[in-house]
C-alpha cells in the first residue's frame, strides 16, 4: 500500500506540474508582441549536449530550489518555463514551415515535458520526506526511498537526453 500511495503522490505531483506549465504556457499569449521572430535563438545549438546541458542546468535548479523551498521555487520556475515556451511557441508559429514547426515541438517535447515534470516531482518528494524523517525522529537511511529516487532521477535523466538528441536532430535537419 505505501508503494500504491508514494506512485499516487507522484501521478498528483506530475499533474500539478503540468497544470502550472500549461497555465504559464497559454498566460504568454498576453505577452506577444505584434511580430518578434525567436528562430535565431534555435540555430546557436552546436551539438546536442548544449541541448540536454541546457535543460539539464533546467532540471538540477527546479530540483535544488525545490529541495530549499519545499517546492515553492521550482512551481514558479515550472510556471515560467511554460511562459517562455508558450511565448516562443506562439511567436514562432507564423515564421517556421509546418513540417519543422510540428516536428521542433511534436517530437521532442514529451520526452523534455515529462522528464522535468519528474525533476518537479523530486524537488517536492525529497524535502517532504526529510521532513517526514525529522518529524518521525527516525534518523536512518531507507535504502528503499533512496532507492526509489535514484530511479527516478536516473529515469528523468534519460529522457532528458532522449529529448535533447531529438531537438538536435530536428534543428540541425531544418537549418
Amino acid at each position: 500500500m505505501n508503494t500504491l500511495n508514494k506512485i499516487i503522490k507522484i501521478k498528483n505531483l506530475i499533474l500539478i506540474y503540468f497544470l502550472l506549465f500549461f497555465i504559464g504556457f497559454f498566460l504568454s499569449l498576453m505577452f506577444l508582441p505584434e511580430s518578434y521572430d525567436l528562430s535565431e535563438n534555435i540555430t546557436d545549438i552546436s551539438s546536442f549536449m548544449d541541448v540536454f546541458l541546457y535543460n539539464l542546468k533546467v532540471a538540477l535548479v527546479i530540483i535544488i530550489t525545490g529541495i530549499f523551498s519545499v517546492g515553492l521555487i521550482s512551481s514558479f520556475i515550472v510556471f515560467f518555463n511554460g511562459l517562455y515556451f508558450g511565448y516562443f511557441f506562439f511567436s514562432n508559429m507564423p515564421f517556421l514551415e509546418p513540417l519543422h514547426f510540428i516536428a521542433l515541438f511534436i517530437f521532442h517535447g514529451p520526452f523534455e515535458i515529462v522528464g522535468l515534470s519528474i525533476g518537479y516531482a523530486l524537488s517536492i518528494l525529497i524535502p517532504w520526506s526529510i521532513i517526514k524523517t525529522i518529524w518521525k525522529h527516525d534518523f536512518q537511511i531507507k535504502t528503499g526511498t533512496a532507492r526509489k529516487f535514484l530511479i527516478y532521477y536516473t529515469f528523468h535523466i534519460l529522457l532528458l537526453f532522449i529529448s535533447g538528441i531529438i531537438e538536435y536532430f530536428v534543428i540541425t535537419h531544418y537549418k
